[in-house]
């Protein structure tokens, strides 16, 4: 019963090392290089990284404008009709002519001189999370490059140790 149980083993293993072998050979040689861009163009890791630093250089330049003048413009029109007066008793009324437009215009443009450093803190502050931004997508990058290459190493490995049992 064990000697069934090893020849089927050994004819299953043999069975499969075949589909193995033959994949080895269909599949495409990249180098180091092309897998880094390849996995550059597809992550979506380092695309959401990307974006994160694309919004901090946003908040910087928000953080910028508050060092800009503000003017605020505001116009307004009316209508009045005329007015009319009557008793307590709503009897002798009479009309009481009014002026009819009304309109009002103002500007008002104001500019920060002294905040007590708070502007030029925010985008101090805007600026270290631009360049953390930046520092997390290098190290997310870097940390998909060392596995990729540990990937590629085991593989390298893998394939060592099929041709030397090959030529064997």
């Amino acid at each position: 019963m064990t000697k069934l149980k090893v020849t089927f083993l050994l004819i299953l293993f043999l069975h499969s090392s075949h589909f193995l072998f033959s994949q080895r050979a269909d599949s495409k040689l990249m180098s180091i290089q092309q897998m880094f861009d390849l996995a550059e163009a597809n992550s979506r890791s380092i695309r959401t990284y990307h974006l994160a630093e694309k919004e901090a250089e946003q908040a910087v330049q928000i953080a910028k404008n508050a060092l800009l003048p503000s003017v605020d413009v505001s116009l307004s029109a009316s209508y009045l009709g005329d007015g009319w007066i009557a008793d307590r008793d709503f009897s002798n009324g009479a009309n009481a002519p009014m002026p009819h437009f009304g309109n009002n215009f103002a500007i008002e443009a104001s500019q920060v001189i002294y905040a007590g450093g708070a502007i030029s803190n925010s985008i101090a502050v805007a600026k270290l999370r631009k360049q953390l931004a930046r520092l997390d997508k290098v190290r997310n990058r870097e940390d998909i490059r060392f596995l990729l290459v540990g990937n590629y190493l085991e593989r390298l490995r893998a394939g060592m140790n099929a041709e030397c049992i090959i030529n064997y």
